[in-house]
């Protein structure tokens, strides 16, 4: 009474049963029982049971087994994930050395034709084609330009047929059970129909995203532009404040001296004091203005805020010329 059923064996299950049906009251012949009991405990013994027998797997778990396998494997290969975590760094130049200069990139045809040369200093259309090929605003935008390229080739491909397979083993008992099969071939015939519209939506946007960055490459060269002159002039400004402050200094300190031994009146030297604190506020009001100045410009061009700028000297504007503009 104590053994449990994966435990006995074919003959003890069969012998189990037997003694149970008896004890019962089941009628019929002992023979034909025994028969049925073992058939019973052979069938129960190698489907239910499951368990190794002889070193011998049962063919429906090693099937399954096997089955479940090949399942994992392929779909672990059809998509593969690897971690990509933000940059921890920024992506700003820390000098003009460290900016990428590759005179295919920009769409302008005024910047690909002139010579770049940052040894003695950078002129007007050197710090506007920087800002052109390193600005992050346009490398975001190349990035676009790339998408929407990927886009128009995704638009112009066709899906793929599917075939499908599906294989069904009853596991009941009655009579009368076969294994089903089933194999079907499918195709979406709409992408195909729609494949010249969604072929020509792919080129409008692409087309719709070159335009955009040729003018924003023209708004970025002209802020370039803007921006170059506008830190020269403060830069002359600032030195003829100086001297100006130099000079005011002087005179204010003569004239406070003569103050003194009583040879200038009161108001003379109180006028020149009042211009040298005028010239002074006014130098500290350009500083500020010129230090915006240097981190709009050093932002255009992808560089660090501390990272110096050698500009060369402010040339001649040359008469506008619209085919290279």
């Amino acid at each position: 009474a104590g053994w449990s059923r994966r435990e006995c064996t074919a003959s003890e299950w069969a012998y189990r049963s037997g003694s149970a049906e008896s004890g019962r009251g089941a009628v019929g012949d002992r023979a034909g029982r025994d028969s049925a009991a073992i058939a019973r405990a052979a069938r129960y013994y190698m489907t239910i049971d499951g368990n190794i027998r002889d070193g011998q797997v049962p063919a429906r778990r090693c099937g399954r087994w096997l089955l479940a396998f090949a399942l994992l494997i392929f779909l672990g290969a059809c998509a593969r994930y690897e971690q990509d975590p933000l940059p921890r760094k920024s992506a700003l130049a820390p000098s003009v050395a460290g900016l990428t200069v590759d005179m295919a990139k920009p769409a302008l045809p005024g910047l690909r034709t002139h010579p770049f040369d940052p040894a003695d200093g950078l002129d007007m259309t050197e710090t506007a084609t920087l800002a052109v090929l390193n600005n992050p605003g346009l490398t975001a935008l190349r990035k676009r330009r790339g998408v929407a390229k990927a886009e128009l080739f995704a638009a112009g491909l066709l899906p793929d047929p599917q075939v499908t397979f599906s294989f069904d083993h009853p596991t009941g008992d009655g009579a009368g059970l076969i294994n089903a099969a089933a194999l079907a071939l499918a195709y979406d015939l709409l992408p195909l129909i729609t494949r010249g519209a969604r072929v020509d939506a792919a080129a409008a946007r692409r087309r719709r995203v070159d335009l955009e960055l040729l003018w924003r490459e023209w708004q970025v060269a002209q802020q370039a532009r803007i921006l170059f002159v506008r830190y020269l002039s403060e830069q002359h400004r600032m030195a003829l404040l100086k001297k100006s402050l130099a000079l005011y200094r002087r005179r204010y300190r003569l004239s406070s001296k003569a103050l003194a031994e009583g040879n200038v009146k009161l108001d003379v030297a109180g006028t020149d004091l009042t211009v040298l604190v005028d010239t002074y506020s006014r130098l500290n009001r350009l500083k500020q203005a010129h230090a915006g100045t240097d981190n709009a410009l050093t932002l255009l061009l992808g560089l660090k805020p501390e990272a110096p700028l050698a500009l060369g000297p402010l040339a001649r504007p040359k008469p506008f010329d619209p085919a290279v503009a």
